[in-house]
């Protein structure tokens, strides 16, 4: 019997924030879609915070819903810098190792 490996990567979409959206420097809840057919093991968020030049969140994991497939993580004031550039990063994992990564530039407004 011929075993078949899946090979494919699931597929991710970032739904909110869109590319160059200016976020609250408040905080804002980054989100979006993944799908696969073998199924997500794990979604996880990073942000690089241009101002500081470093990662202010790494591999973090996300809230995941596989019946509607919808992703979220809070990004806290604590993570953000009032007028800065954000790189947000999603990696997505399947059940069976593959993974896919969606990337969204934003600026977050300058506030309290």
């Amino acid at each position: 019997k011929e075993v078949i490996k899946d090979i494919t990567p699931p597929v991710v979409t970032i739904t909110f924030p869109q590319a160059n959206a200016k976020v609250s420097p408040k905080g804002f809840s980054f989100s979006g879609t993944a799908t696969d057919a073998s199924g997500i093991q794990e979604v996880a968020i990073s942000s690089w915070d241009y101002a500081r030049r470093r990662w202010t969140l790494y591999n973090q994991k996300a809230a995941y819903n596989p019946q509607t497939t919808v992703w979220s993580f809070n990004h806290t004031k604590d993570m953000l810098t009032s007028g800065s550039h954000l790189q947000l990063w999603a990696k997505v994992t399947d059940t069976k190792g593959n993974i896919s990564k969606q990337a969204v530039l934003v600026q977050v407004l300058i506030g309290m």
